[in-house]
């Protein structure tokens, strides 16, 4: 499976924008690649976080984006410790972060193309001016992951 796109400026100033706006210490975009049935990261900002992620059972578990992109719904985790606990989601990587938020970057039709992983460092790390910057990055970002996936019109 080859990408071959190139992020424009254009492309870059909403996730810059975002970051700089956000009080998170770590934030990754990734593409949905059904056909490897995994995540690859296309972009990273603070903190390192996973390079690939696969999207069965067992890491729809351990790592919020494969549930994100599996399911298609925003996940918001306010408290990462009381998560971990409960059993909601399971990994020692989420020692990283008090809270996260895993948001589909999605076409009209619902059809999952990527996500975007934000974490931050405290528990209630998103307000609702900070989900709703995320939020509106993962609307921003749903053209150039369909150029980059060469979805076309009968996808959406």
């Amino acid at each position: 499976y080859t990408l071959s796109y190139t992020l424009s400026l254009h492309d870059a100033l909403p996730i810059y924008s975002t970051w700089e706006q956000s009080a998170a210490q770590s934030a990754a975009v990734y593409v949905l690649l059904p056909e490897q049935a995994g995540l690859l990261r296309l972009s990273q900002q603070g903190q390192p976080i996973e390079a690939l992620l696969k999207l069965d059972e067992e890491a729809e578990a351990a790592y919020l984006p494969s549930r994100t992109a599996n399911r298609g719904w925003l996940n918001l985790v306010e408290d990462t410790a009381r998560w971990l606990e409960s059993g909601e989601i399971s990994g020692e990587h989420h020692a990283r972060n008090g809270s996260q938020m895993s948001l589909p970057v999605c076409l009209e039709n619902g059809r999952v193309l990527g996500v975007i992983q934000v974490e931050a460092a405290q528990k209630n790390g998103f307000d609702e001016t900070a989900q709703a910057l995320w939020v509106a990055l993962a609307l921003a970002l749903a053209a150039p992951l369909t150029a980059l996936l060469g979805a076309g019109e009968e996808d959406e």
